[in-house]
This record gives C-alpha cells, sequence and structure tokens, in this order.
C-alpha cells in the first residue's frame, strides 16, 4: 500500500510541471486572464478547507510560521513558491495566513509570473 501511494505521490511531482506549462500556454494562446487560474484556486481552496480539522491545524501552523519569520519574509516566502511551486498547492499553503487575499493573490501572481516568465 506504502509504495502504490509513494508512486503516485512520485507521479505527480513528475507529471504536474509538464501539465501545468500545458495549461499555461493553452491559456495564453486562447488569451485567457491568467488572474483566472490563481482566483480559481484560492477561492477553491480556502471554501472547502477552511472549516475542516486540517484547515484548523493548517491554521494554527500558518500562525507559528508567521510569527517566526514576520511579514516581509512571509511576502518573499510567497513570491517564492510562486516560482517553484505550482498554482493550486501555493493556493493551499496560503489560504491560512493572516494576509489579506488580494495581498496573497498579487504575491502568488507575481512569482507566477516569473516561473512563466522563464518558461
Amino acid at each position: 500500500m506504502t509504495a502504490t501511494w509513494l508512486f503516485i505521490l512520485l507521479t505527480l511531482f513528475v507529471q504536474e510541471p509538464t501539465s501545468t506549462d500545458a495549461a499555461i500556454f493553452l491559456v495564453r494562446q486562447n488569451h485567457i486572464n491568467l488572474w483566472l487560474i490563481n482566483i480559481l484556486w484560492l477561492k477553491w481552496t480556502q471554501r472547502t478547507f477552511q472549516e475542516t480539522r486540517f484547515g484548523k491545524w493548517a491554521e494554527k501552523w500558518a500562525v507559528r510560521i508567521e510569527n517566526f519569520i514576520g511579514k516581509n519574509g512571509e511576502r518573499f516566502t510567497i513570491i517564492l513558491l510562486g516560482i517553484i511551486n505550482f498554482p493550486w498547492l501555493n493556493a493551499f499553503i496560503t489560504s491560512w495566513l493572516k494576509l489579506t487575499f488580494k495581498n496573497i493573490f498579487i504575491l502568488i501572481f507575481i512569482g507566477d509570473a516569473i516561473y512563466w516568465a522563464i518558461a
């Protein structure tokens, strides 16, 4: 059973950048607003996991991390996550931070834009 889940996770990490890049190029080719991708993931994640046991655990850890690194470090980390992570994972991680939706969205978008420029 463990080997199966390990295989699934490994496949996800190998496949995800390829499918994300394909989706981004398809969105750009069809002139769809790139902001829409992050808005959808962030809103869905906040609504889905906010009141769950995992959501409360994640919120507690987000406060601990925020107190450890401070606001500027938190903002830089969100931009860095936008560069190296997947949009759905960034939205999932940042939905419990005490920053406003607008700030989180802009910071993730900056990181994603840097990644898109590199790609």
